[in-house]
């Protein structure tokens, strides 16, 4: 009788250690398949790479373009896709908000702004629902183009070259990527990669000034002088004040006053003995 009692006790409890290992492993979050490095660009490989002027889009009225007939001045490029949940659209958003804090600088005046959507199932009326719920102002959205790819089999290629990557999950049934300002400089060059989490106003006016290079206008001078007290601290993903820069600039200018007042004293010095 005891043996019996004893096996049906070491059945029970190698039933019960099944079931609790089975709830636990119902429980346990599924690991991510994800690559984290999805949403980050390797930004010191891809600055400087030039895109290819002859990608084609269309935008919300139906009208192809080249990407350099947007070019001749800096360009912000967003990548982003029409049907997603929200990420998209506050991205899109933010850079509006910011935009119309950054004063220094004006859409369409200074630069353009590129929207386009990397999803080849985008079609004309998500690209007018999602214009539609942007709502630019409308001295913006003149410098502002949102539009998708005039041929999907382009997207890919493109956005390698910009070292974006985008994965679809299946299960999530969204779009998993970087949710990032690339500022492209007149010739279609990567200037800067700007994250939308991150960047602020100052940071898109250092961006685009960074990006005008030697075409600064007359009139941008000030503002080009301003940006080289910033440096973009990859770390960050942001423009922080360069301290050597500002130490530096204020030795060469003390040096240059000290030099003028001791030449003012030395000439008037001079002429005082040539008179006596």
């Amino acid at each position: 009788m005891m043996p019996m009692r004893l096996a049906g006790l070491v059945l029970a409890f190698g039933l019960f250690a099944g079931t609790a290992q089975a709830v636990t492993n119902a429980t346990r979050p599924v690991e991510s398949v994800i690559d984290p490095t999805i949403f980050r660009i390797d930004e010191k490989a891809f600055l400087g790479v030039k895109l290819d002027g002859a990608t084609r889009f269309q935008d919300t009225e139906g009208r192809e373009f080249r990407l350099a007939d947007k070019l001749g001045k800096p360009l912000i490029l967003v990548l982003a896709y029409y049907q997603c949940d929200g990420t998209c659209s506050v991205v899109n958003d933010d850079l509006k908000s910011r935009l119309v804090k950054a004063s220094r600088i004006k859409a369409g005046r200074d630069f353009e702004v590129l929207t386009a959507s990397f999803d080849k199932n985008d079609t004309p009326a998500t690209l007018a629902a999602f214009a539609k719920e942007l709502a630019l102002p409308t001295e913006m959205a003149k410098g502002w183009t949102l539009a998708t790819f005039a041929d999907p089999q382009a997207i890919k290629p493109f956005a390698d070259t910009l070292g974006f990557k985008f994965f679809w999950s299946a299960r999530d049934r969204i779009f998993f990527h970087p949710g990032v300002y690339a500022v492209l400089t007149a010739e279609g060059r990567v200037a800067r990669f700007l994250y939308a989490l991150t960047a602020d106003a100052k940071d898109i006016e250092l961006a685009v000034t960074e990006a005008e290079g030697n075409k600064i206008s007359v009139a941008r001078a000030f503002d080009y002088a301003i940006g080289l007290c910033y440096s973009y601290n990859f770390q960050d993903g942001r423009y922080t004040i360069n301290l050597p820069v500002i130490i530096a600039g204020a030795s060469l200018l003390l040096g240059i006053m000290s030099f003028a007042v001791s030449a003012f004293i030395y000439r008037r010095r001079h002429l005082r003995e040539g008179t006596t």
